[in-house]
Formats: C-alpha cells, sequence, structure tokens
C-alpha cells in the first residue's frame, strides 16, 4: 500500500510538472492567435541579463495617466488598462481601471501612484529576445539611431495579458533592419 501510495504522488508530481508549463505555453499561444495587435512607442534601455540571454530591453513611451473617474489608487496595486489607436496606428491608453474592463481588450498592469494624482503603469512586457550575436548589433544601432528613427513594438492583448511580436525599426522588423545596414 506504501508503494502505491508514493507512485500515485509520483505520478501526480510528474503531472503537474508537465500541466503547469503547458498552461502557459497555451495561454501565450493563445494571446497570439486570438489577441488584438496593438503599436507601443518605445524608448532603449540596458540589454544584458545573465540568465536569461540576449535581449533588445524597451520602455514602452507613456507618461503618466489619470484613472477613470471615482478611482482612488494604491501604489503596486493591479489595474487594467484599456487602448485605443491613434491616427498614426500606434496603442493609446484611453482608461485605466481598477476592476476588469468587459468588452474591451485590456492589458493587465501594475500601477505607481504619483505627487500629481495621475498614476505610471508599470508594463508586463520590457524585452524583445533575440538571436544571442544579433542582439548587441540591434541594441548599438537602436540607440545610434533612436532620435531620427520610428521605433515600436507590436504587441497583442488579449484578456489581461500581452505578447511582444515583432520590434521595429523605420518600419521594418529588427532583424531585417540590422541585414540591410
Amino acid at each position: 500500500m506504501k508503494r502505491t501510495l508514493i507512485f500515485m504522488l509520483f505520478l501526480a508530481l510528474v503531472l503537474v510538472q508537465w500541466i503547469v508549463p503547458a498552461g502557459m505555453i497555451l495561454q501565450r499561444e493563445t494571446v497570439l492567435e486570438q489577441g488584438r495587435e496593438y503599436k507601443f512607442h518605445v524608448v532603449p534601455v540596458d540589454p544584458y541579463d545573465a540568465f536569461r540571454g540576449r535581449f533588445v530591453q524597451i520602455g514602452i513611451t507613456a507618461g503618466p495617466v489619470s484613472l477613470a473617474k471615482d478611482e482612488e489608487i494604491v501604489s503596486g496595486k493591479s489595474g487594467y488598462v484599456v487602448f485605443e489607436t491613434d491616427p498614426e496606428g500606434f496603442a493609446v491608453v484611453k482608461n485605466v481601471l481598477l476592476k476588469r474592463p468587459e468588452g474591451e481588450a485590456y492589458l493587465k498592469v501594475s500601477l505607481r501612484k504619483e505627487r500629481n494624482g495621475k498614476v505610471s503603469i508599470i508594463w508586463p512586457f520590457d524585452r524583445y529576445y533575440m538571436e544571442e550575436s544579433a542582439a548587441p548589433v540591434a541594441e548599438k544601432r537602436y540607440r545610434e539611431r533612436t532620435g531620427n528613427a520610428d521605433v515600436y513594438i507590436l504587441a497583442r492583448i488579449h484578456k489581461g495579458t500581452g505578447v511582444i511580436t515583432g520590434l521595429y525599426l523605420d518600419g521594418l522588423p529588427v532583424e531585417r533592419w540590422i541585414a540591410t545596414q
């Protein structure tokens, strides 16, 4: 009986080890397939993390925003951002809410209270991972051209989750942009 119990616990552990990563992968794939696509202006930040590899670290350029009426914020609390698209096709924050919105694409974010009654958004995506040798080249050229380059990311958003689908410089995917320079 003891062997059976140990075997059942082992089997349960194995199942959990497969179910958790599969669920994470399924969530990302669902966002990529069903999510609404938005463009975000970005700025460069430092690019290397010894544990996660090479990437171009990015910062979304949206500044502090106002909460929807009658909302009160505590720093570090989660919120939901609803977007609209500007005439150039870029995402603009339409609303910041503390309750999950119904019927609109939204992104779950962390919020930080500012002194002027506005809130800063702590975005859930801030890195674009690249092939190991291409990331330093991309970062260097990205920093050299940021002032006069059209730099943005495309991200898909679905049910609070956002996934970056590409980093673009001058309208080209960064991988292709590097090859043309």
